[in-house]
């Protein structure tokens, strides 16, 4: 057992011989960095919450529990318990002794879910991080409202908007706004993407033509449809991926966006780079789904753009973690680290005031990733760098926002 685990371990024994409560926590189904501190913002400047200032003034200290709703058992426990000990780290990192982390097994059902959301209320949680599922967070809205407790959930679901409920996940569809916007400013105006026959797809569509608007020469020239098989991969890829290389091998600078799914764009960018496409004239896009140093080697990849979130903190959280625990974090961890990390800045500003207001600030938090807010309909708006594929290592190209007010 790992030095963390066992002081954590330490810590809830010795609380509850005090009599107090000391427990230890993205997306759809399928950490440590310095304090989370607060600078004031300046005037006619929009800043972000960063990490340094004391707390202000308080006339008692009042524990704030903290329920942490994942699934600790069933198939994805797993990941229930990497947000876990993602959630501990932050605990640990911030040291702030009036936090109180109540971890609740959601199990892989909403009504795991639910049972939990109720064993939050009735153990006086302030504020629920999780659940993972969108539908476990719609099953727990209801629940978290009647008892006036906000829900942060790792879920990116955008169907979460205006559900009462936040989703604090990466939206696909700003990262693809990021990288369209950035191939725009190089002078890319024609467009090809591979989407899928589903919501996701027309959601990124939706997208594309909401940045396109407006942008003068600038088109979505082929969109290439295709259906996933059971296990999630696109069938007749080789089919799709000839039709996109007919489109893009006409006059003019061209981009093709790979389509979701990491084994997809990899599969699809392979076949692109064995037809020799000219890669002066023809940019891959791709969002941070490929944003893993063991896949940006594959030399298909090479010369590729992408998006992907501060390299710096998600790191520096990386080895922390792997360092505490002995292995390395799940991908979503940092959602849980993010999560307490908002909490406790919040928590010093406001006490244990978890009001929409308090947790949608405009100037926004700092995270394992870098900048985020949480916006009135509830949805995450992050801040991420674009990326190429050099040598088969990620390297900045436009670097990520340092504060809101930056773009």
């Amino acid at each position: 057992m790992k030095k963390l685990r066992n002081i954590l371990a330490a810590c809830i024994c010795a609380s509850v011989l005090l009599g107090c409560q000391y427990n230890i926590p993205g997306i759809s189904k399928k950490t440590p960095t310095a304090e989370n501190k607060y600078i004031p913002q300046e005037p006619q400047k929009q800043t972000i919450i960063e990490e340094t200032l004391p707390a202000q003034p308080q006339t008692a200290q009042t524990s704030i529990k903290i329920a942490l709703l994942v699934p600790l058992s069933g198939t994805y426990k797993e990941l229930g318990q990497g947000l876990l000990d993602a959630a501990q780290l932050a605990i640990f990192k911030i040291g702030d002794e009036n936090l109180v982390l109540m971890p609740i097994d959601s199990k892989d059902s909403t009504t795991g879910a639910i049972d939990a959301a109720k064993k939050a209320a009735s153990s006086g949680a302030k504020i629920i991080l999780g659940p993972v599922f969108s539908s476990s967070a719609k099953a727990i809205a209801k629940i978290a409202a009647d008892n006036n407790i906000q829900v942060v959930s790792f879920s990116n679901d955008k169907s979460l908007a205006n559900s009462g409920v936040f989703a604090i996940g990466f939206l696909p569809e700003q990262q693809i706004r990021r990288i369209v916007n950035f191939s725009i400013s190089k002078g890319i105006k024609d467009y090809i993407t591979m989407l899928p026959t589903d919501s996701y797809g027309a959601t990124v569509t939706k997208e594309l033509q909401n940045v396109m608007n407006g942008q003068e020469g600038v088109a979505l020239i082929k969109n290439e449809d295709y259906q996933l098989d059971a296990k999630g991969r696109i069938t007749r890829l080789d089919e799709h991926a000839r039709k996109v290389i007919t489109a893009a091998n006409t006059p003019g600078a061209k981009a093709i966006l790979l389509p979701a799914g990491t084994a997809n764009a990899v599969d699809t960018a392979a076949i692109l780079a064995s037809n020799n496409y000219d890669k002066s004239k023809i940019q891959l896009l791709a969002s941070d789904q490929v944003n893993d140093p063991a896949i940006l080697k594959n030399p298909a990849l090479e010369g590729m753009w992408f998006t992907a979130s501060s390299n710096e903190r998600r790191s520096e959280f990386e080895g922390n973690f792997r360092s505490a625990y002995g292995h390395d974090a799940p991908k979503l961890a940092g959602l849980a680290y993010d999560g307490i990390a908002l909490v406790a800045t919040v928590a010093r500003i406001s006490g244990d005031n978890f009001s929409r207001d308090a947790l949608t600030n405009p100037r926004g938090f700092i995270g394992v990733d870098g900048i985020f807010r949480l916006r009135d309909d509830g949805l995450a708006e992050r801040g991420f760098a674009v990326m190429m594929v050099n040598n088969g290592k990620g390297v900045v190209i436009d670097p990520a926002p340092a504060s809101f007010g930056d773009r």
